[in-house]
């Protein structure tokens, strides 16, 4: 077993497990935000959450243009001189997000629906302080990519859930609803950044959290990196405002109690889409290594991720609606808007190894290209659906837009970058796919007659999924088998 190979599944399934904790996190929220705050008060407020935690990604593009030079060995800087300029660029990065957040929540808290709910301004101006946290955060666990210790960041991000929830617990059952999301954001933050921090310093010994000190020689780097940074910084918020632009978009287009279904939806879908790709985000950083089978990898994980994909947003589209509508009645989305967050993610799916791909290459430039027009589409069509057909018009929008990006012009790009005919890209992905939703949907619909309550909801969905992916696996093994070879490499050659 390579050493490689080795950290690739270590990772992966640390990141398994990390999403895993995120899934069940989140559906423990889902229920305490069900039971203390109510539709119109969820619509509200999580948009204030999540904007909080889209502060890292304002970085300038320097952490991920950092961790792929230490990925690959240097700058003619060493490597304690980058994580020493990296530790000082962010510690002011945290400064300026703090004030911005502020800044940007109390604009927020004067907006009327933000007064309708009667938080004070001292409520506003915690979460505000949350984005130094969130970006000092983010640095610190993020800078363990450029270290080569990945697994230990998922293993991080798994503890953090589960603080973030177990604090919102306590908090909303002692009847601290108000102060709930302000300290579980700190709890959440703060262990994690204070355990990465230290094993950056087992790394690299003397490496400080907050260090302001700025010489000549950073003002070198932070100029030399540029060059690298800058493209990644474009693809980086294209991606955020393309994956944030739903929900922050409807609550300007819609009610409250609208904007809560596209808000729950698209937490729902990005947690399931975070989930599959587990491996796909494990893969890049050997991607930019250049690490002898990562691109075999790739390639594997573009088919499988057909298979995958359609029957989880299959069942997904099939199972969801009625296991929300049981588990959290009062925050429950149209039919219609969850099967067509089922369809965007699932041409989203198709592409995330393409584009993690094109990522791992360093071609920043190509993926934000084709992102941002799928996101100007979206964008204009939310406009043009929402005032008619509310938050299913929003949703529709933001599927058409995948025409523009992720279903058509990124996997053809993907196609020419690696040496592959982009009709046979198609035909292949798309075989797969269109098999999986077929088996996935019979099996799924055959089982629901006997969901009645939320927990044999969730069962029918897991059987279904489990059944038609060992339907697949079958099939690839009984190809594998053909050539007198069945094992986990074979396997996914033949997905």
């Amino acid at each position: 077993m390579s050493t490689a190979g080795s950290e690739f599944r270590q990772t992966a399934l640390w990141r398994l497990v990390s999403t895993v904790s995120s899934i069940v996190t989140s559906l423990i929220s889902y229920r305490l935000y069900n039971d203390y705050l109510g539709k119109s008060l969820y619509g509200l407020l999580m948009p204030v959450v999540l904007v909080v935690g889209m502060l890292p990604q304002f970085d300038g593009g320097y952490r991920l243009a950092i961790n792929r030079r230490l990925l690959v060995g240097g700058l003619g800087a060493d490597r304690r001189q980058l994580v020493d300029f990296a530790q000082a660029l962010y510690s002011w990065g945290a400064l300026a997000a703090g004030g911005l957040g502020i800044l940007l929540l109390t604009l927020y808290s004067w907006a009327p629906e933000a007064r309708e709910a009667d938080q004070p301004w001292s409520f506003y101006l915690s979460l505000g302080l949350m984005g130094a946290m969130a970006v000092l955060s983010s640095s610190q666990t993020q800078l363990l990519v450029g270290l080569g210790r990945q697994r230990h960041l998922f293993a991080l991000n798994a503890l953090g859930a589960w603080l973030y929830v177990g604090t919102l617990w306590l908090l909303f059952r002692s009847g601290q609803v108000q102060w709930a999301f302000p300290i579980a954001q700190f709890a959440f933050l703060s262990v994690p950044t204070a355990l990465a921090w230290w094993l950056a310093r087992v790394e690299l010994p003397g490496v400080r959290l907050l260090d302001f000190h700025w010489n000549p020689e950073f003002t070198q780097l932070f100029r030399q990196l540029w060059r690298d940074a800058a493209p990644a910084f474009v693809c980086q918020l294209v991606m955020l405002f393309l994956y944030a632009a739903d929900f922050l978009l409807a609550p300007h287009l819609l009610t409250n109690a609208a904007a809560s279904e596209i808000t729950l939806a698209a937490n729902l879908f990005t947690i399931i889409r975070r989930f599959l790709q587990s491996a796909d985000e494990s893969i890049w950083p050997r991607l930019a290594a250049a690490d002898v089978g990562a691109t075999r990898t790739s390639s594997a994980l573009v088919r499988i991720n057909a298979v995958v994909y359609g029957v989880v947003m299959t069942v997904a589209a099939v199972t969801l609606h009625q296991f929300v509508g049981a588990y959290t009645p009062n925050l429950q989305p149209a039919a219609i808007v969850l099967w067509l967050f089922a369809l965007r993610y699932l041409f989203t799916g198709l592409a995330s190894q393409p584009a993690y791909y094109l990522y791992g290459h360093g071609k920043f430039s190509e993926i934000a290209r084709h992102l941002g027009l799928e996101f100007v589409v979206a964008v204009v069509l939310s406009f043009v659906l929402a005032p008619r057909f509310g938050a299913a018009g929003v949703a529709g929008a933001f599927t058409l837009a995948t025409l523009f990006g992720v279903a058509g012009p990124l996997p053809w790009a993907y196609a020419k970058a690696a040496g592959v005919r982009p009709g046979a890209h198609f035909l292949a992905v798309g075989g797969r796919a269109v098999a999986a939703v077929a088996v996935a949907g019979a099996s799924s619909l055959f089982l629901m007659q006997w969901a009645r309550s939320w927990p044999a909801t969730m069962a029918v969905g897991a059987a279904a999924t489990v059944f038609s992916l060992g339907l697949f696996t079958a099939w690839a093994a009984w190809r594998a088998s053909r050539e007198g070879r069945v094992d986990v490499r074979a396997l996914a050659s033949h997905f």
